[in-house]
């Protein structure tokens, strides 16, 4: 009578194995519904409890294939009026010693506790829950300190019961989280790593190149202002050298008009002396210089 939900086809397997066969929706509605069982065992399965010989004694249909928290309430309350009850009315305390579904069951019979709020109370394990029940009623009676949705109070300090209860929800949390993450990366994983890719990453992706791209816009007009500076010096340059051109023609004429007289070598060596613009000028110069020579 106190023993564990039978959770049918699922029993044996641990709350991982179970979501990744059925999926963490239906777990979930399976652990934490109240009325909806499992699917059932078959005759074959290693843990039906009709295989057990402590079992064999008691006709099949008293033996569950499966069973919802509704159903393990409707196992344990016979136990409950029939062996517990006359216990306490004698006076007597009793220590229930079961497993977490069917002191769950206990607990809502006792507390009245709502289906949709029975369903999400964890039993910590080996931490003894205390009752203390009216003498002829057997109505639990609040005492101080008692646990939330109960009546009982816990015999244990408010923060190692929150441990307590914190590993119990681990143990379903756990593998809730692990398979969300897997099915997220089965069902919708390479659209999402699409969106990354073509979201986020090919933001970041096209910032960067925007970074390059400035990078090369701030060089490109580096070289620009070089380029800039590079014409004016080349302006002023020529500027430069178009003032000496214009008073070495003069310093030529000059020297043509005194050189009348003393022939056209000199000519020839003022034409020498003019700066030259570039390397492709020497030539023609030298050969207006010759030139000059031969009409001298």
């Amino acid at each position: 009578r106190l023993n564990e939900r039978m959770y049918g086809a699922l029993a044996g397997l641990d709350k991982q194995e179970t979501v990744d066969k059925h999926g963490i929706d239906q777990v979930m509605i399976w652990r934490r519904s109240y009325d909806v069982p499992p699917p059932e065992a078959d005759d074959d399965h290693p843990y039906y409890p009709g295989n057990d010989d402590k079992y064999k004694d008691l006709p099949a249909d008293a033996i569950p294939r499966s069973e919802s928290l509704k159903d393990t309430l409707d196992r344990v309350m016979p136990m409950w009026t029939g062996d517990i009850v006359p216990e306490l009315t004698n006076g007597k305390t009793v220590l229930v010693a079961a497993h977490g579904n069917s002191i769950r069951a206990i607990l809502k019979h006792l507390d009245d506790i709502p289906n949709d709020v029975i369903t999400g109370i964890n039993i910590p394990t080996g931490v003894p829950l205390v009752y203390t029940l009216d003498a002829e009623t057997l109505v639990p009676v609040a005492v101080e300190g008692a646990a939330e949705h109960l009546s009982g109070k816990y015999l244990v300090d408010e923060e190692a019961l929150k441990a307590k209860i914190a590993e119990v929800e681990s143990q379903t949390k756990g593998a809730s989280e692990a398979s969300a993450a897997e099915e997220k990366v089965n069902d919708g994983g390479e659209a999402e790593e699409k969106v990354d890719t073509d979201g986020e990453g090919e933001t970041a992706q096209e910032t960067g190149e925007g970074v390059e791209q400035a990078q090369s816009d701030d060089a490109g007009a580096g070289d620009q202002v070089e380029e800039e500076e590079a014409d004016e010096t080349g302006a002023e340059g020529q500027d430069k050298e178009g003032e000496e051109e214009e008073e070495s023609t003069e310093s030529t004429q000059e020297t043509a008009e005194e050189s009348s007289t003393t022939g056209g070598d000199d000519v020839q060596g003022a034409e020498g002396e003019q700066p030259a613009q570039s390397a492709d000028q020497d030539q023609p110069a030298q050969a207006e210089g010759d030139e000059e020579q031969e009409k001298s």
